[in-house]
């Protein structure tokens, strides 16, 4: 049996990313609130320097998710930006040597249309199902408040998320506070058995696509 190795990372405008990136060793890379807020704030920055869609990000004590929509700029590019960035305050703020963060990113790429619903719950869930909170709005380093809140300017694409629920904003935000409460005490779900060869998560035809085109050095990042 031929194992194929994992592909370079793909690009094009429209691609949406699952992002996690962890500490070294499993350490912290979050200490302080300030920490959490410094890197909220690195992610308005580079956001408005290199236009991208986020549609869900949750910082936990050491570890990030980020659900981010490619447009010219190849995320990857702005993945540099932000670990580098917060490598270096980290490093500063703390006298830490070495590597903050455990390598690279992980990345996977998704098709919307059937995994981004699944995926923004995942990812706002994480501070319940690691016992952190008891209610996914306590926590405050993730992007559900965005989405429940009446906030005119948020850095998540709330809007379009909001339209999958309803066209009516309360009732859309009513619809969307159901599905990520209907996730919290089932079991964790099994949508990362699903990805392909440690990249891809989408159908068939989807996955086809992508794995011909990172092996023929189509769209590289």
């Amino acid at each position: 049996m031929i194992i194929m190795p994992r592909p370079p990372f793909v690009h094009f405008p429209g691609a949406l990313y699952h992002i996690t990136a962890r500490g070294n060793n499993q350490e912290k890379i979050f200490l302080q609130s300030k920490d959490y807020e410094k890197y909220l704030k690195r992610i308005k920055e580079v956001k408005e320097k290199f236009p991208l869609k986020l549609y869900a990000y949750c910082f936990m004590p050491n570890h990030v998710h980020l659900l981010v929509e490619a447009k010219k700029v190849p995320v990857s590019r702005i993945m540099q930006a932000l670990q580098t960035g917060h490598a270096m305050y980290f490093n500063k703020k703390y006298n830490h040597l070495g590597h903050v963060f455990q390598g690279r990113y992980f990345w996977f790429l998704v098709e919307k249309e059937n995994y981004l619903l699944e995926l923004l719950r995942y990812i706002h869930l994480n501070p319940v199902r690691a016992k952190i909170v008891d209610e996914v709005e306590d926590y405050l380093w993730s992007s559900y408040r965005e989405y429940i809140s009446g906030e005119k300017k948020p850095l998540v694409e709330k809007k379009e998320i909001l339209e999958y629920f309803s066209g009516s904003p309360v009732k859309a935000v009513g619809k969307f506070k159901e599905f990520i409460q209907a996730g919290i005490g089932v079991k964790r779900e099994d949508i990362f058995s699903e990805v392909v060869r440690e990249s891809f998560l989408g159908s068939t035809k989807f996955v086809s696509r992508l794995e011909n085109e990172a092996l023929n050095g189509v769209n590289r990042g």
